[in-house]
């Protein structure tokens, strides 16, 4: 008895601490809280994978993951795992929907995509096996440094937000960037050039322009989709392809100029052959609207609910164009003899 004292006794500051780490860790690892931070998402997704057993998943880089579940769900009446996240590789959505293939049966499947993403140069990033092997390993992730410094920064802003309502000083008070939140309505600057473009915008072009200087044909990323395209036909998986808008600047600036079009023709055929498309990449109306835009390529919020409820919704817009694979190979081939008539 004495012996099982001694032990408590010294055990007690460790339980006491891995209390507070699963109390503050910011990525639900175990489902435990009903919320996990928007910047811990490569590894709570494949967390509530593994937990949820998802049937329908979103893939993406950062514009498919600033759309909000619940939002969704609310519209739709399903329930979607959000596999995306801020500066998402192509290759990294492709080796979760593998990762969520293997671990759950799928039924609907929407993935993000657009020119940026479809450059086979920006395969820089491997994050998804570091993600992977944390939310596969709970040994490893509760060993992981990094991870209770995350935990320990979630503990100040917890603890800095409680003393904000304490002593009324909003100063104090500390947030947590998730642009996938409702409540979350940040708003560009409104400052325009001589030449009409919006500054922020203008400055937010330059920096995509110098990531696409070197644009690589997305041959080896095609032939990987094709390989997903197939998987999801033989399993019976609604697949749907969804690709998203940016701004009349970055068309300006960075399309035009490298000659990206001549890319985004081809991709397009290509998908849109194989499978169900949701198309908005055009150079339209809607690019030149600015206040949809809160940079180059991401939305304002209203902007993120009205194109949650385009995409998985079902709601009308004249600016996407839905095409099924049936669908387009017929439109396709009564263009094609219809040129050859003429």
């Amino acid at each position: 008895m004495k012996l099982l004292k001694k032990l408590l006794i010294f055990a007690a500051p460790f339980l006491l601490l891995l209390a507070l780490f699963i109390a503050f860790e910011p990525y639900d690892y175990w489902g435990l809280k009903g919320e996990s931070r928007y910047y811990a998402r490569s590894v709570s997704a494949l967390r509530e994978l593994l937990r949820e057993q998802p049937e329908n998943i979103v893939l993406g880089d950062s514009r498919m993951a600033n759309f909000n579940a619940d939002y969704i769900e609310e519209q739709t009446g399903e329930r979607y795992t959000m596999l995306c996240y801020g500066g998402a590789t192509l290759n990294e959505s492709i080796e979760q929907f593998w990762f969520a293939a293997g671990h759950t049966g799928l039924k609907k499947v929407v993935f993000g995509l657009d020119f940026y993403t479809l450059n086979d140069n920006h395969r820089n990033e491997t994050r998804f096996e570091d993600a992977r092997e944390k939310a596969l390993e709970p040994l490893k992730f509760l060993g992981n440094f990094d991870v209770w410094l995350d935990a320990a920064g979630n503990f100040e802003v917890a603890f800095s937000n409680v003393w904000a309502d304490i002593t009324g000083d909003e100063t104090a008070r500390l947030t947590v960037d998730d642009p996938s939140s409702l409540e979350q309505d940040v708003r560009p600057p409104d400052n325009y050039s001589a030449e009409g473009y919006r500054l922020d915008l203008l400055e937010y072009s330059y920096i995509i322009y110098s990531q696409c200087a070197d644009y690589s044909p997305p041959l080896d990323y095609l032939a990987e989709l094709e390989e997903i395209i197939s998987y999801c036909e033989e399993n019976g998986i609604e697949l749907i392809f969804v690709i998203p808008n940016c701004s009349r600047v970055i068309w300006n600036e960075v399309i035009y100029p490298l000659e990206l079009d001549y890319y985004i023709d081809i991709y397009k055929d290509f998908l849109k052959s194989r499978a169900t498309v949701y198309d908005m990449e055009f150079d339209n109306d809607y690019a030149a609207n600015d206040p949809l835009f809160y940079d180059g390529f991401h939305f304002v919020l209203e902007e993120k609910l009205h194109l949650a409820r385009v995409i998985f919704a079902g709601e009308e817009s004249e600016y996407c164009v839905r095409t099924t694979k049936e669908q387009y190979l017929a439109e396709k081939a009564a263009a094609e003899a219809e040129a050859e008539a003429a």
